[in-house]
C-alpha cells in the first residue's frame, strides 16, 4: 500500500493515462518481444504502458517498461519515480529509495519523489524526514498530508516540539478536515487553539 497521499501526488502525471490503448498494448508487446522488426514505442507511450501495468499490479511488466524508458532516456525523472512506486508497492523499500533519490537528483524540486522519500525514511531518520516534508511544503504549500506527517513526527520528539506539532497538525486539518481522524486523541485538543494562535500572530 502506498503512503497516504501518494495518489494525490501521482495526479501530476495523469495526462499520460490518456494514451491510446492501442499504443499501450503495442508498448507492452514490444517489451516482451525479442523481435527487432517492431517499431520502438515512444517514451510517453512506454511510460503510460508502465503506469497501466502498475495500476493492474503487474509489477514485472511495469518494472521492465520503466527500465526500458530509463535505458533509452537516462534523464527521465518520471520513469525513476514510477519505478520507485513499483518497488514500494512490493515492499522493496531500499530499491524504492534508490529510485526516488535518482529522480530527485535529476530534479531537486520534484515533489512526489521528495514526499515518498520522507515517508520511507521517517522511522529510521525522523529528523531528515522532517527536513524533506518541510521541503515539500515549501514547494507545495497546499499539501495537507505533508503537514500531517510533519506534525506527527514533531509530536514524536516530545514536549519540546509539541507547539510546533500542533500548529502543523492544525494546518493539515484546516486544509483537509478528514485528516483529524488520523491524529491521536491526545493531540487533537490543542488543534483549535493552535489554529487560532496562528491566525492572530
Amino acid at each position: 500500500m502506498l503512503v497516504a497521499s501518494e495518489a494525490a501526488f501521482r495526479a501530476w502525471c495523469g495526462w499520460r493515462a490518456a494514451a491510446l490503448s492501442a499504443g499501450i498494448a503495442c508498448a507492452i508487446a514490444a517489451c516482451g518481444s525479442g523481435s527487432s522488426s517492431l517499431p520502438r514505442a515512444s517514451i510517453a507511450i512506454t511510460l503510460a504502458a508502465g503506469e497501466a501495468a502498475l495500476r493492474q499490479h503487474d509489477y514485472y511488466a511495469a518494472e521492465q517498461l520503466f527500465l526500458q524508458v530509463i535505458k533509452r532516456r537516462p534523464t527521465q525523472v518520471a520513469a525513476y519515480y514510477d519505478l520507485g512506486i513499483a518497488y514500494q508497492d512490493q515492499h522493496d523499500y531500499r530499491d524504492a529509495l534508490r529510485a526516488y533519490n535518482r529522480a530527485q537528483a535529476l530534479d531537486e524540486n520534484f515533489v512526489p519523489a521528495i514526499y515518498n522519500r520522507a515517508a520511507l525514511i521517517s522511522r529510521i531518520d525522523p529528523q531528515f524526514a522532517m527536513f524533506l516534508y518541510r521541503r515539500v511544503i515549501a514547494l507545495q504549500p497546499d499539501s495537507p498530508t505533508a503537514y500531517l506527517n510533519l506534525g506527527l513526527l514533531e509530536a514524536s520528539l516530545g514536549p519540546s516540539a509539541h507547539a510546533e506539532a500542533e500548529r502543523d497538525l492544525a494546518k493539515a486539518v484546516k486544509m483537509e478536515p478528514s485528516l483529524a481522524a488520523r491524529i491521536p486523541r491526545s493531540l487533537r485538543a490543542g488543534l483549535s487553539t493552535a489554529g487560532r494562535s496562528k491566525t492572530h500572530s
